[in-house]
């Protein structure tokens, strides 16, 4: 109990010798005992606290560490570590106070830890630099490190890499990070406007290329100056640039619209500025689609890019073609068959309006009764005239069911055996003089089409060619069978009758549902237009007359034999129209940046069609399809 008494009397007067240490600046605790007694020292003062009792039985003090780790037993150093800092005087209030001196960018900062602390750092705000790390003899250390002695510990730095970009030319750039370091990864995002293109990125005056994924590697700890380059592109397809007085968007099916175009980046002589014209829209089905076909309407005939004069053209938009080149193949196709009456020439062209870009579109000339085109010498006055005859399947009423008011016995007739109507296209009934007299002019042309058709059903070929060309029949057969063309007995058929002759088909239109693209079977096997319409009991563009025409063994025989004449030329013909496309592969592409429907579903393609990822997929697909077709029916159509 002396003992306890004793030991409680040290430690108070330990304690308050602590106190009044804590409130005297840098003042540094140690002690020594000498012949059993306890010496305090502050600051090399010693104070003699008195006499020492203990039991070392049971408190096992044997020298002063002993006794310090009595009194303060969060001290862990050792018994060395404990001689040197009784020498060094670093005991304070019963730690060591350790100096750990931290190097940051040639700045010292000297911060003091007890031993035993756990490691803190200062903080390093340098805008130049990242902090990636401390590191003491070589090894990084972090907030679990322990201090146990006076330590150097030194910041490892890396230097900040600033980044700007700016463009050269019409276009915009930006990058994923503005700040970053040696080493990294930078991402790139570009757009050119319209006409340009991205050419060149420059990295500090040096050209660099991007990778497939548009990005860069930071080569060293330099500030960046990335340039990106955009050039004007050179449109290699004829443009078209037409000036409304309204926006394209306001522009309808019904009303022409005044306007000027200008034809340029073709040859010279096709080329002028501000021609005067009316313009409107047209289609059915299409009309309601983003991509539009418009007519156009000179005063006077004009020759476009040399093929022939009319006063009536039409830019067709094609949208559910990919390739914006079935409808021309196909016309040039028609052309390699050359018994058929007429064929309308086609120019694809980059059309502006309003200078605005809408995309590729097809320049043709309307089916009419012109003198470079369809010269049939149509009369008023006179019954066996000239005649253009459409097969139309919207005489009656329109796309949507719509009646047209038009007049049977004026405006068309009907024949028994084909289920749709056929439009008098020339003479125009809008431009008749005499109603009693056009009537008789249709009387007789509708009289004429019935022999025609009664030859057909009864399948009497020596009778049909009193009244028809036959091998313009052939010729028109074998580009509809070719092409698997879908309206073949729907509607934009048509017929030519010459005055006082025989009746020949003509005018080949409408041909973007063909090719794969078309209704039923969409393989380049099996008889179509002659035989799946009739065999699926499809009414709706069966051509009663390929079906009929092609149960006579005669007729038959002479598609046969003309196709064997014509199958190498064809595919010439196929393969010359897509290579010359692909030589605007540029402009296409264009197209589909401006409507974004690649890999869509547009009508009653197979997801084998609408799942091509490119244009250029999509012509190399209709070039294997038409070729691979071609052989086919040369091989089979018996």
């Amino acid at each position: 109990m002396k003992y306890i008494k004793k030991i409680n009397f040290i430690l108070f007067i330990l304690l308050f010798i602590i106190f009044i240490g804590c409130n005297k600046k840098n003042e540094y605790l140690s002690y020594k005992i000498e012949d059993e007694q306890l010496i305090v020292i502050i600051d090399d003062v010693e104070y003699n606290v008195g006499e020492i009792e203990y039991n070392s039985n049971d408190l096992k003090i044997i020298d002063a560490f002993d006794f310090y780790k009595a009194i303060y037993p969060d001290y862990i150093g050792t018994k060395d570590q404990f001689k040197t800092d009784v020498i060094k005087h670093r005991l304070y209030y019963g730690e060591a106070l350790l100096t750990v001196t931290f190097n940051i960018d040639e700045t010292i900062k000297e911060e003091s830890f007890y031993r035993g602390d756990f490691l803190s750092f200062p903080i390093v705000s340098l805008k130049e630099y990242n902090l990636l790390g401390w590191f003491y003899n070589g090894e990084e250390v972090d907030e679990n490190f322990i201090v146990i002695d006076d330590m150097n510990i030194k910041a490892v730095l890396e230097k900040y890499v600033n980044i700007s970009v700016s463009v050269e030319g019409k276009g915009s750039a930006k990058l994923d990070k503005t700040k970053t370091f040696k080493g990294d990864v930078v991402k790139v995002t570009y757009n050119a406007e319209f006409g340009y293109k991205m050419t060149n990125v420059i990295y500090n005056g040096e050209s660099i290329t991007l990778s497939s994924e548009d990005t860069f590697v930071i080569k060293d700890d330099n500030d960046v100056d990335l340039k990106v380059v955009f050039e004007e592109e050179e449109l290699s397809m004829p443009i078209m640039n037409i000036e409304l007085p309204i926006s394209l968007e306001s522009v309808g099916k019904v009303d022409y619209v005044k306007a000027k175009m200008s034809i340029s980046n073709t040859d010279e002589k096709y080329e002028f500025s501000d021609l005067e014209f009316l313009f409107r829209g047209r289609g059915n089905w299409s009309w309601a689609k983003e991509k539009k076909g418009y007519r156009i309407k000179f005063d006077s005939k004009q020759n476009l890019f040399g093929n022939c004069k009319s006063k009536h053209w039409a830019i067709i938009a094609s949208y559910t073609d990919i390739t914006l080149n079935r409808n021309k193949m196909s016309f040039e196709m028609a052309n390699v068959l050359d018994n058929i009456y007429y064929v309308t020439s086609c120019v694809n062209l980059e059309v502006f309006v309003n200078g605005e870009y809408r995309g590729v579109y097809s320049l043709v000339e309307l089916p009419k009764a012109e003198k470079d085109k369809m010269n049939i010498d149509e009369s008023y006055d006179y019954v066996d005239t000239g005649y253009i005859i459409e097969l139309d399947a919207y005489a009656i009423t329109d796309w949507q069911h719509k009646p047209t008011n038009a007049v049977e016995g004026i405006d068309y007739f009907k024949i028994d055996g084909v289920k749709y109507p056929f439009s008098v296209k020339s003479p125009d009934p809008d431009d008749l003089v005499s109603e009693e007299m056009f009537r008789e002019q249709v009387k007789y042309v509708s009289n004429y089409f019935t022999k025609m058709f009664e030859a057909v059903f009864n399948h009497d070929l020596n009778e049909f060619k009193k009244y028809a060309d036959v091998d313009s029949f052939v010729d028109m057969y074998l580009l509809d069978e070719i092409i698997k063309s879908t309206d073949v007995g729907w509607q934009s058929f048509y017929f030519v009758k010459e005055k006082e002759g025989k009746v020949y088909l003509t005018a080949p239109w409408d041909l973007e549902f063909s090719c794969g693209l078309n209704r039923g079977d969409q393989t380049y096997k099996g008889m179509y237009v002659s035989e799946w319409f009739d065999k699926n009991l499809d009414t709706k563009t069966a051509s009663e007359l390929f079906i009929n025409l092609m149960q006579i063994p005669e007729f038959k025989e002479l598609a046969k034999s003309r196709l064997s004449e014509v199958k190498n030329k064809l595919i010439e013909c196929v393969n010359k129209t897509l290579d010359e496309a692909l030589l605007y592969e540029d402009s296409y592409n264009r197209n589909y940046e401006r409507f974004k429907i690649l890999g869509t579903k547009l009508n009653v393609e197979s997801a084998e069609i609408y799942k091509l990822k490119t244009w250029k997929e999509h012509v190399e697909y209709l070039r294997r399809w038409t070729i691979n077709r071609i052989n086919w029916l040369d091989e089979n159509i018996n």
